[in-house]
């Protein structure tokens, strides 16, 4: 059985992910708080994207587009959050400190469908509150 979870600590190892972030990740893509309670499926959808950040760590950070990749279900939230993010003068460093606040997340690939509206409504109250300011960052 526990070469059902070598292709996932695998996987983490490479992407240089602690136990701790894995079991997030985990409890973000598939909302189980264990790899044990994953099926198969689940398990494939935990490597894709643990894959998909070991790439997005070979391209190095300032490459990085966080509408690409990631959750499927939240790809046009993301690009909406990108959007703000251009229309706020902000970078994608800010807007992942924001994430990481609102949601323990590292990246916003890994929010939910409910995260990304909640991140998208705290981005528009803040570009409102600076506008009304006069202000962009």
């Amino acid at each position: 059985m526990a070469n059902r979870y070598a292709a996932v600590y695998a996987m983490a190892k490479k992407a240089e992910v602690t136990d701790d972030d894995l079991h997030k990740l985990v409890s973000i893509v598939t909302e189980k708080k264990s790899l044990r309670e994953l099926d198969d499926c689940e398990l494939v959808a935990v490597t894709e994207r643990l894959r998909m950040m070991k790439d997005d760590r070979g391209r190095g950070r300032k490459d990085r587009n966080f509408t690409h990749g990631g959750n499927p279900v939240t790809e046009k939230q993301r690009k909406k959050i990108y959007m703000l993010m251009k229309t706020m003068g902000w970078d994608w460093n800010r807007v992942s400190g924001l994430a990481r606040k609102l949601f323990d997340a590292d990246a916003v690939e890994w929010l939910s469908h409910k995260q990304c509206s909640d991140l998208i409504e705290a981005l528009k109250d803040i570009s409102g509150r600076q506008a009304s300011d006069g202000r962009q960052h």
